[in-house]
């Protein structure tokens, strides 16, 4: 567990050093589920944990897109219970997009496990996510998020009359999901431009926190 979070640390620090802050957007995953998109840049890394009776389950992913429709990468998770390390390989590819066919549809594999998923654009500001998948996807899974504040929402003081701006909000996106018979919701944001965090309810009953940087 202590390396998990010690290998996250290091390679957010490297990335930061070499790439420095430039323009994000808020990552195209639900909690758990993979959504119909690939990665925004280049690729992504990030680091999670899952605290279950007082015990955590460790995360450390890493995703790259290698063409305009296809990422690879793979997960590397451990837990308290176990001194194993345990390898999942990552694949997605776009099969059509919503601009051209009013849907977006992707297909993939984590780990065992296989998967078709799908989103479409709802109104007031709702995207709605769907798919099946076996393994760890347990057939049919649903999903729904949206983004709480397309721009930063800027906090004011009035002083005298005044409105004196002393910080801002950056947009939060909300996600909620059913699968494998379980309720998941989750909240994420941008600490910088590069670097975001979340934090997500499993089952209604577990503690996700995660922190993903993109380059």
């Amino acid at each position: 567990m202590k390396k998990l979070i010690y290998i996250t640390m290091a390679l957010v620090l490297i990335l930061t050093s070499v790439n420095g802050i430039s323009k994000a957007s808020l990552s195209d995953n639900l909690v758990m589920l993979p959504e119909a998109s690939l990665v925004d840049k280049t690729g992504e890394i990030g680091g999670s944990l899952i605290l279950d009776e007082g015990l955590g389950n460790g995360k450390l992913s890493g995703i790259f897109k290698l063409t305009p429709w296809l990422e690879v990468g793979l997960d590397i998770s451990g837990g308290s219970r176990s001194s194993e390390l345990r390898f999942e390989p990552l694949f997605k590819a776009i099969i059509i997009n919503e601009y051209n066919y009013g849907l977006d549809l992707a297909g993939g594999l984590k780990g065992e496990d296989l998967y078709i998923t799908g989103a479409k654009t709802l109104d007031y500001g709702f995207r709605g996510h769907f798919g099946i998948g076996n393994g760890g996807f347990d057939g049919v899974f649903l999903g729904l998020t949206k983004v709480l504040n397309k721009n930063d929402i800027e906090i004011t003081e009035e002083s005298n009359g005044n409105d004196n701006v002393y910080d801002s909000l950056s947009p939060v996106k909300a996600s909620i999901e059913f699968v494998d018979g379980k309720f998941n919701i989750g909240f994420r944001s941008n600490i910088t431009n590069e670097l975001k965090a979340e934090l997500s309810i499993l089952n209604l009953n577990q503690l996700k926190t995660s922190i993903s940087y993109s380059f």
